[in-house]
């Protein structure tokens, strides 16, 4: 689905965007990188630097607004990872997720 992959390429231009941010911090760019909860290695400044080049390449590629820091608040699990975070900006972008 390449409406699926964009949104998952928007949330590793966050990744990026964090590993840039902070030289002891490398994350992988991969589905099952941690970002909230359990097994997240981000603080606070990162989550937010994170939403916010995630919201912005997702307003390029899709010309929709999406507040991932509104998704991250509404998260009901004990983590979420990159692949959770692509398909709950998925389901409110209105873009089909895979499988």
């Amino acid at each position: 689905m390449a409406g699926y992959e964009q949104i998952l390429q928007a949330v590793y231009d966050g990744v990026r965007e964090v590993n840039e941010m902070d030289s002891d911090l490398k994350l992988p760019e991969a589905p099952d990188t941690a970002i909230l909860g359990d097994g997240s290695q981000l603080a606070s400044l990162s989550i937010v630097a994170l939403a916010t080049v995630t919201e912005e390449s997702i307003d390029k590629a899709f010309d929709k607004s999406v507040s991932v820091i509104d998704i991250f608040m509404a998260v009901d699990t004990p983590s979420l990872d990159v692949a959770g975070l692509a398909e709950r900006i998925a389901k409110r972008i209105g873009c089909p997720v895979p499988g």
